[in-house]
């Protein structure tokens, strides 16, 4: 995640330029402006996107095509979430940020992103028993990118905490449905059996 975090800097810098948008200037108060700054991602975006896909492929090769499916929906989910509040709140950045940016501020993208795909990967690729160090790890990681995002001036510590507790909420929600999901099905395929006896 950190090595597309950086990349991320690299392309969206030149991209940002390109556009003629430095971040969320403080006189750009419009609507029509705050949808250009949302639409206007960085190329270096289908490079998150580019990872997903393989995650969930990941998933499917070794968990089933339901997490897949699950894991697609809520990267997708969480990104819907944080750029519409984006594009509601429409926040100015920081004016001293080490990068270029395109969006809104409120709330972070990438601690979205991160806390989400830690949240996800840990609770369907992990046996219970086993997930505190991956866990730990996973939460080590997702914090190291927000607080960089902070770090980098480019996000207020709000945006960071908001954006790591969204993409936090969407993964545990898509846990809980899953979790009810296989409990359902475990039911059922107890009740089966019981069923057939009963009619012979």
């Amino acid at each position: 995640m950190l090595a597309l975090h950086l990349a991320e800097h690299r392309e969206g810098r030149g991209d940002a330029h390109g556009l003629g948008v430095a971040g969320v200037d403080a006189g750009d108060d419009g609507l029509g402006d705050a949808r250009q700054r949302l639409l206007a991602e960085p190329p270096a975006h289908e490079a998150r996107q580019a990872l997903v896909l393989v995650l969930a492929a990941v998933l499917w090769r070794v968990r089933s095509r339901g997490d897949a499916i699950l894991f697609v929906l809520a990267e997708a989910a969480t990104t819907g979430l944080t750029n519409a509040t984006k594009y509601a709140v429409s926040r100015t950045r920081p004016l001293d940020g080490l990068v270029d940016t395109v969006t809104a501020s409120f709330p972070s993208g990438h601690s979205s992103f991160a806390a989400v795909t830690a949240v996800l990967l840990i609770g369907i690729l992990c046996p219970a028993g086993r997930r505190w160090p991956w866990a730990l790890l996973a939460a080590v990681l997702a914090l190291t990118m927000a607080w960089s995002r902070s770090y980098l001036s480019v996000h207020w510590f709000t945006d960071v905490v908001a954006g790591l507790a969204a993409g936090a909420a969407v993964g545990f929600a898509a846990l809980a449905w899953r979790a009810w999901r296989l409990n359902r099905g475990h039911n059922a395929a107890r009740r089966t059996p019981r069923e057939a006896t009963r009619h012979e």
